[in-house]
């Protein structure tokens, strides 16, 4: 592909995603997205022949700088609370990075699930088998792994979806609140390190 080519696929790219943050999947059109790229519509179907595949490319493009990194942690983990650790180092960057990404998972999941699981594949039920052995080998505590992983997510994922809403709530301009998301991977490896590691719990005896 010649530099030129790659630089309007490039704007096309960029274009899109801007798109469908706004509007959606369902909302998004072709002829808008040709407009922010400042190309004409041919030349967008020349080089993405629908909307659909625009939409996937977009979020393989994304969702694809995330999820190799994640799988090759996993392969390599020791302890899984060292890589649960390193999964919440992964995913807040890439969410600081990429903060449009929530949004696309949530369309992603209800209309291009297949997407999903091409990204992700069977990282899911591969982390659950691998929590419930370390559980049963007395590495971390007993929990049920589809409500930890879904826990940990949320906490996550929300300061990105709800970013106007803590914002106004702690009266936060944007430089205080980039500040606050960068301090966010720490407080939750606290969490996970607290809630994870074996021994007597609050409301246990010692």
């Amino acid at each position: 592909m010649t530099d030129d080519k790659l630089d309007t696929k490039q704007k096309i790219l960029a274009a899109a995603e801007a798109e469908f943050l706004v509007h959606g999947h369902a909302g998004s059109r072709m002829q808008a997205i040709a407009d922010r790229a400042e190309i004409n519509k041919a030349m967008l179907h020349y080089h993405f022949r629908s909307k659909d595949e625009l939409f996937a490319q977009v979020f393989r493009d994304k969702a694809g700088l995330l999820f190799p990194k994640i799988q090759a942690s996993f392969r390599d983990r020791t302890d899984l609370i060292a890589f649960t650790c390193t999964f919440v180092d992964l995913y807040v960057a890439h969410l600081i990075e990429h903060p449009f990404l929530p949004f696309y998972l949530l369309q992603v999941s209800a209309t291009h699930s297949d997407l999903l699981k091409q990204v992700a594949r069977d990282f899911p039920q591969r982390f659950a088998a691998a929590f419930r052995a370390a559980a049963r080998a007395g590495q971390v505590r007993e929990h049920d792994p589809i409500q930890f992983i879904t826990s940990l997510i949320g906490m996550c994922v929300m300061p990105f979806v709800g970013r106007h809403l803590f914002k106004h709530l702690f009266e936060l301009d944007e430089p205080a609140y980039q500040a606050f998301l960068r301090r966010r991977a720490d407080e939750l490896k606290r969490y996970v390190v607290l809630l994870l590691t074996p021994g007597p719990g609050p409301t246990e005896e010692r």
